[in-house]
């Protein structure tokens, strides 16, 4: 027996995070009729998977969006899905980019402090 969670179930639970993140973003509980929009979470679902959507709607709250309304978020999660990879990837491309340099960094620190010490060797000969 499987413990996997319906889609349906699924859609409830991402539901129910999106009023925690709402509260938490504005100090007020939303009312919302969570029968209708289980249709439309069960759509970013199925369409993203429950982990991306999951994503996708912790994503949507991180942007300035007026009022966080659902009704946004079930319009555009497919754009905020793609918006949110493409944050992740710039983040990477540039700690990697921060990690080459600064061992670029560290290698002409050790050049620059050999040609000190070689410069002081042959001034005191």
């Amino acid at each position: 027996m499987t413990n996997k969670k319906s889609p349906r179930q699924q859609a409830r639970i991402l539901i129910e995070t999106y009023k925690k993140l709402h509260e938490t973003r504005y100090n007020r509980k939303q009312v919302l009729n969570s029968n209708t929009l289980s249709w439309g979470f069960v759509d970013a679902i199925n369409d993203l998977g429950y982990g991306d959507a999951k994503k996708a709607l912790e994503y949507f709250f991180t942007c300035d969006s007026p009022g966080h309304d659902v009704y946004v978020f079930l319009n555009k999660y497919h754009l905020l899905h793609e918006n949110r990879l493409k944050v992740e990837e710039d983040a990477r491309k540039s700690r990697e980019r921060l990690r080459k340099t600064a061992a670029l960094v560290a290698a002409l620190e050790k050049k620059n402090e050999e040609a000190k010490s070689g410069e002081h060797r042959s001034e005191s000969n």
